[in-house]
């Protein structure tokens, strides 16, 4: 059986531990290093798990909108997540909230005031349909409801609106009644389980057109930056934290490719780092999995070929398998025998370990002509191990089709192998001989094993 999961045992204690000390922060990942993988494994894990909850955003959906839209949709994207992970059960709205909600959307129902939304969102039919039906069965939003008529009822001039208003502070200052249900959510959430930390994560920043994505990322500064409303901090915790009071902010995002778009949009004596310390405590965590990447590809291919390491190395460079995405190394090894053009009889019974290995190596991107280099200077170095597994294919391909002993030439040299038979594990057993004399016909080249798997 393939491994399926990269091991970063060591990487998940790190980022837990990061978390704990860095409310805000940046997870760098240069692209194909594997931080969706990373970022999917850990929020999984059941030991982060004991002490995490984590609401993901996609702002690349954003980049087509005016700020005031975005500010909108993060509100929304929170409060959708918050539902669909069950963090607003036992939440109630208070009243004052109710009635900032109703004074801001004035609309009959839960439904109409999120429609347009998830409709922003572009939500599948049946996601819209199962999210509208959770909102509508939530106790909050009954009591919502039942508000909107209370006061509808309650105030009939813009006179008493006006004076409850004054009267209770401002009911909501600057913030709507979807930022004062999130913030209060959240609190009531931790209130729940105190020994749980809600994180936010911002994902895909890579994915924003550059154009945008400064843009984008000021919203979010803005909403770091909540301490300094009306010109002046009015309380030391909001200067470290962020508009929701959510407990860390994860911005996802390759530092050093972000530092050169910065640069190339606002010049290079610009000061990146002064801009960027904004989205983190202290440091960003910087991950790759470039090591780990390479042993699960060797691994995974030993045990599909059942040959040795040093066999296989030749094909694959470790500073190329590093730069490679988890999907694309992961490519190279699904249905790998659909590959494989050795269904004839001529074949029956032979290892699948070359035409295997040759597959994954055109998967991977090696050119025919790259591995027919690598086939020469491995069968000239290591030819006993080589013709093992390689041979009998090589010697029905000389004789027609039938499985005998052949000739072959390398680099110049003519090789003959007699009496060639097959072993019990289809690899091929042989008396070897060398001759120095052109006379043997060519009927067969290495050439010819790239022609048992599929381009």
């Amino acid at each position: 059986m393939l491994d399926s999961v990269i091991p970063i045992d060591v990487a998940i204690s790190d980022f837990k531990n990061h978390l704990l000390s860095h409310s805000r922060t940046i997870l760098s990942a240069k692209y194909g290093d594997g931080k969706t993988y990373f970022l999917s494994q850990f929020v999984n894990d059941a030991t982060v798990k004991e002490h995490f909850d984590f609401l993901t955003i996609y702002p690349v959906n954003y980049q087509v909108l005016e700020n005031k839209d975005i500010f909108d949709l993060i509100k929304r994207d929170l409060l959708l997540q918050m539902i669909s992970k069950g963090m607003m059960e036992t939440y109630e709205i208070p009243d004052n909230v109710a009635l900032a909600f109703y004074l801001q959307n004035k609309c009959g129902t839960v439904a109409e005031a999120f429609l347009p939304f998830l409709q922003a969102l572009d939500s599948t039919q049946p996601v819209a349909k199962a999210l509208i039906a959770g909102l509508a069965g939530l106790k909050m939003f009954r009591k919502l409801r039942e508000n909107y008529k209370k006061w509808k009822n309650q105030f009939k001039t813009d006179d008493q609106i006006e004076t409850y208003i004054i009267e209770n502070d401002g009911i909501i200052y600057e913030n709507d009644a979807i930022t004062e249900i999130i913030r209060s959510a959240i609190a009531n959430y931790k209130s729940d389980h105190p020994q749980k930390r809600v994180v936010l994560i911002i994902e895909d920043l890579d994915r924003i057109d550059p154009a945008h994505l400064f843009r984008i990322l000021n919203v979010f500064s803005a909403h770091m930056d909540y301490g300094y409303r009306l010109g002046k901090p009015i309380d030391n915790k909001f200067l470290v934290g962020n508009k929701f009071d959510l407990d860390n902010v994860v911005m996802v995002m390759d530092y050093q490719n972000t530092c050169n778009i910065f640069h190339h949009f606002y010049g290079e004596s610009t000061n990146f780092k002064g801009y960027i310390d904004k989205f983190c405590s202290n440091n960003y965590f910087s991950y790759s999995l470039a090591e780990q990447k390479y042993s699960y590809f060797i691994s995974n291919i030993k045990k599909l070929t059942g040959l040795n390491e040093f066999l296989i190395s030749p094909f694959f460079k470790k500073d190329d398998v590093a730069s490679k995405s988890v999907r694309d190394i992961n490519k190279c090894f699904v249905d790998i025998d659909r590959d494989l053009l050795i269904d004839k009889n001529a074949y029956k019974g032979f290892s699948k370990s070359i035409p295997r290995l040759l597959s994954i190596a055109r998967r991977y991107g090696l050119t025919d002509a790259d591995i027919l280099k690598i086939i020469e200077k491995f069968a000239s170095n290591c030819m006993d191990v080589f013709f093992k597994y390689a041979g009998p294919y090589l010697s029905v391909i000389y004789n027609d089709g039938t499985f005998d002993s052949f000739h072959i030439n390398i680099n110049g040299r003519n090789y003959g192998f007699n009496d060639a038979r097959l072993d019990s594990d289809g690899t091929m057993l042989y008396t070897k001989y060398y001759t120095k004399g052109n006379n043997i016909p060519q009927k067969v080249d290495l050439a010819s094993l790239l022609s048992l798997i599929a381009k």
